[in-house]
């Protein structure tokens, strides 16, 4: 409609408006054009911010105090993470780790042994045979599997690296099972897990019946483990609440403990020449405390391979792997070994 003009609609003087957004411009002129690099746009903003002055300046004048929730604060996010569940894993720091070859862990174990005889003049001359045996224990294929979504690793970029602490977490996962399963593996009740202190310690055993185990019960078992022989050195491992009744015990007679210091910077009490290693590993429950007694010369993990992590592949958004060790205990000779069981 050439030459219209703007005129009056209802309450809503348009003039004064186009004035207003335009002030004064002739009807069709240029004002915005990014080419010739024009811009003479007169910015809403500048109504917005007239208006909110015009508003504010007809407010009562009052006094208020600013509290914290009237502003808004953003929530930093400490970037260690404190691991709430980390354990020590004392015993697989103290047992001894031997290569193997082949999936079946095998040694030979002297078993009889036949002594020499008095003869007389003469006499015919027979042997005296050995008797040796062959002992095989299957490798066990310990996994933890863990991985990190595509999102989560965008999202955490800024904050942490997050398939690195995956990495880190499922390595203690691996570890905490072996901790565990030196003492209480079952492979009867778990075919594919290896059997651990509890099933492979038969000779010297004694049962406390819920009572607490006493200094005289450990010396008992440490002299039944003499008995077959070797001098290896000897290591007690129980857990924490029975390592206190046996420290009141020795404070009550000697009225200081004995300490050394064993592989890895560790302390450990002192019990004749054997020291002692809690484990939070151990059974916990009262009535079935254990107290072990190891002898580090014929206990050892056969190791196929170490912990190992692979990538697995991708299926969907997400980078994923797994942790492997192929490994398991064995004992030489569990006579040399001893556990007290049932304790309060």
């Amino acid at each position: 409609m050439s030459g219209a003009t703007f005129g009056t609609k209802g309450s809503i003087h348009v003039d004064s408006a186009y004035d207003y957004y335009f002030e004064g411009k002739a009807d069709e002129t240029e004002y915005v054009n990014p080419i010739k690099k024009i811009d003479k746009l007169v910015r809403t903003e500048k109504f917005l911010e007239k208006w909110l002055k015009d508003a504010f300046a007809q407010q009562p004048k009052l006094t208020k105090a600013i509290d914290s929730s009237s502003i808004t604060v953003p929530t930093i996010i400490d970037s260690e993470i404190t691991d709430r569940l980390r354990q020590e894993t004392p015993v697989l720091e103290l047992i001894n780790r031997t290569t193997n070859r082949g999936k079946v862990a095998s040694y030979d174990a002297h078993t009889e042994r036949e002594n020499g005889v008095f003869l007389g003049e003469g006499a015919s001359m027979n042997d005296q045979d050995d008797t040796y045996t062959n002992e095989t224990e299957n490798m066990k294929y310990s996994y933890v599997v863990g991985g990190v979504t595509g999102q989560a690793k965008a999202a955490d970029a800024h904050f942490i690296d997050a398939y690195a602490q995956t990495i880190r977490d499922k390595t203690v996962a691996l570890r905490y099972l072996h901790e565990e399963k030196f003492f209480s593996g079952d492979k009867d009740t778990t075919p594919l897990e290896y059997d651990g202190l509890d099933n492979l310690i038969t000779t010297n055993t004694s049962n406390k019946a819920s009572a607490s185990v006493l200094l005289d019960n450990v010396g008992v078992q440490l002299d039944a483990c003499r008995t077959y022989g070797g001098k290896g050195k000897k290591m007690g491992v129980t857990d924490w609440g029975t390592l206190r009744d046996m420290k009141s015990q020795m404070m009550a007679s000697v009225k200081y403990l004995d300490t050394q210091s064993i592989a890895w910077g560790l302390t450990a009490v002192q019990y004749e020449d054997m020291p002692i290693v809690p484990s939070r590993f151990t059974n916990q429950t009262s009535n079935s405390r254990r107290f072990y007694i190891v002898d580090n010369e014929v206990t050892e993990y056969r190791v196929l391979q170490e912990p190992t992590m692979e990538e697995l592949g991708k299926t969907y958004d997400a980078r994923r792997f797994f942790i492997k060790e192929y490994s398991v205990p064995i004992i030489k000779h569990e006579a040399r070994c001893a556990m007290i069981y049932g304790i309060k």
